[in-house]
């Protein structure tokens, strides 16, 4: 399947989440812009683009940032929806999986804007409800189909967890532990610091924005590691909150899954 050019996708990104063509544009082009300025090796401009588009749409950063304005230009013009809203519209209208059976059919239909189309994208999730897209041409229906599955691909990436290793759970417990038994141990690091703790020694799942703030703290604080001669190592808050952190191996686990995940980008 011929993979969608950029007006046949910001008009299918644009249909599937209710944000107009005019700012999922704006959105794009900063993209083009931001890719010019700098970039992570192997990446095309138009990967920097669609990915500055997807996370506008799902909440992303750039949301919350660098397109903030257009975000609340979107607001201002559909004054009932949040951020909350469009995201679920984005993934309700993805259903949230690739596994969908699509049927083009050429037959004329009327399209959300009162145009005439004359193909039909029939959709069947996988609840078997039957959903019907109105397109000018048989490859806009084609278009419309890729930008689907490519963001349905983003879209399970983004909620895909990691859990800890034995090592990093061990570690953290070390420091849990050592905090019930020393009342010293129990004035080093912060809430943030002991909530990764117990997130850590219990296995519990992480999102990869928390391994990226693992391997950034530890990337910092991995010199505190020694303990000064005549210290104990729970009386040192620097080893102690590292061993929080899930240890110095927590730092090397989190850096192989974060070039994992920008390499499939």
């Amino acid at each position: 399947m011929k993979k969608p050019g950029k007006d046949e996708f910001i008009r299918a990104a644009s249909k599937v989440s209710g944000v107009s063509k005019k700012i999922i544009e704006q959105v794009w082009e900063r993209g083009a812009g931001a890719w010019a300025g700098s970039h992570r090796p192997g990446a095309t401009q138009v990967q920097w683009s669609k990915a500055r588009v997807y996370s506008f749409l799902t909440g992303g950063k750039t949301q919350r940032t660098a397109d903030k304005d257009l975000w609340e230009e979107h607001l201002e013009s559909k004054k009932s929806l949040t951020q909350k809203d469009v995201r679920e519209t984005f993934i309700n209208n993805l259903d949230n999986s690739i596994s969908k059976k699509f049927e083009i059919k050429q037959k004329q239909c009327e399209r959300s804007d009162g145009t005439k189309g004359e193909y039909v994208l029939e959709m069947e999730t996988e609840s078997g409800e039957i959903r019907e897209f109105c397109h000018f041409s048989y490859e806009d229906a084609q278009n419309h189909i890729g930008v689907i599955e490519i963001a349905s691909n983003k879209m399970e990436k983004a909620d895909k967890t990691y859990v800890a290793t034995k090592e990093i759970a061990a570690a953290a417990q070390k420091a849990l532990d050592a905090k019930e038994k020393y009342p010293s141990a129990g004035k080093c690091g912060t809430p943030v610091g002991w909530k990764r703790a117990r997130q850590l020694a219990n296995r519990e799942p992480m999102s990869l924005d928390t391994v990226k703030r693992m391997y950034s703290f530890l990337s910092r604080h991995e010199g505190n590691y020694e303990v000064p001669e005549g210290k104990e190592w729970y009386e040192d808050c620097g080893r102690l909150m590292i061993y929080a952190w899930g240890g110095l191996s927590a730092k090397n686990w989190a850096k192989k899954i974060i070039e994992e995940a920008e390499s499939e980008d």
